[in-house]
């Protein structure tokens, strides 16, 4: 049965003859008297009084016939349905910076669209100084940072292990920082990292290692920036090189005295957040983040 039929024999019905239904559906006479038999054959009983002034519904028509303009009224409905739907929904902007894990993220993502349904996330790619920014100019709604942010609510949210990921080539000459010595690494622009930099120069210092450090946006060319300027290295979370440079080997940068070097990031909002902003936040730090073991 489709929608169509039962719209056919309600016309039958409100008109009170084929003819005329036919004339107000656009359809030839015997083609509406086919579709309305075969509803009939379909529902096993019959629902028009056919004679020859006219027709009529039975009673098992008639019962068909106050469903059926309940449905129509229903339908008629659907975009009043839909556009007070879309008036309670949400769009939060959220901006990630590319070292997050994606993985992690993803279940961020999913799990707030089951418990939060009337929120949708627009995900920004935007480095740590420029959400900073987007924050204060309410360009973003929550931002992903790699610095805690001023003038704003921020929260610690997870911490990645720096490492080094290593050109294919040189995979088997670096096994640590010191390694390095006297050779090209490539890393984010300063800034990016900018909590972890000096930690970063000492423990190269540490290992009697003067690095060749170069700074660059990390982005998905990063393989070509690598090889064009010499780096045999990029400084980066395990995540960053999983997803940019993929063949290169990849390990933990541990400064002395401690376990490894780490990225932190934090989820910030403006004071005056919505509470759909809020919502983001809470599910975020409901998801603790596990460093994958090296």
């Amino acid at each position: 049965m489709e929608l169509r039929h039962l719209e056919y024999f309600a016309a039958c019905a409100e008109a009170g003859s084929v003819s005329r239904a036919a004339g107000r559906l656009g359809l030839t006479q015997p083609s509406l008297s086919r579709q309305v038999r075969a509803l009939e054959r379909e529902l096993g009983t019959q629902l028009l009084r056919r004679t020859p002034r006219g027709v009529s519904p039975t009673a098992a028509g008639e019962r068909l016939l106050r469903h059926t303009r309940r449905i129509s009224a229903d339908l008629a409905r659907i975009p009043e349905i839909l556009a007070a739907a879309a008036a309670d929904r949400e769009t939060v902007r959220v901006g990630i910076p590319p070292s997050l894990p994606t993985t992690w993220f993803t279940e961020v993502m999913r799990d707030l669209a089951t418990r939060q349904p009337m929120i949708d996330l627009d995900i920004v790619d935007m480095f740590s100084p420029e959400q900073d920014r987007a924050l204060k100019e309410g360009r973003l709604d929550v931002g992903i940072l790699h610095h805690e942010p001023g003038d704003v609510v921020a929260v610690r949210v997870l911490e990645q292990q720096l490492g080094l990921a290593i050109r294919p080539e040189s995979a088997g000459t670096v096994t640590t920082l010191g390694d390095m010595h006297g050779r090209r690494v490539l890393g984010h622009e300063s800034w990016e990292y900018s909590g972890q930099w000096r930690e970063l120069v000492a423990a190269a210092a540490a290992e009697g290692a003067a690095v060749d450090w170069r700074f660059r946006r990390i982005s998905e060319h990063v393989e070509l920036v690598a090889r064009a300027s010499g780096a045999e290295a990029l400084l980066a979370t395990r995540d960053t090189a999983a997803r940019f440079v993929p063949d290169w080997s990849w390990i933990p940068v541990r400064p002395e005295g401690a376990d490894s070097l780490k990225l932190t990031c934090w989820a910030a909002r403006t004071r005056g957040a919505s509470e759909a902003a809020i919502e983001v936040i809470d599910e975020i730090r409901a998801h603790p983040y596990v460093e994958p073991e090296h």
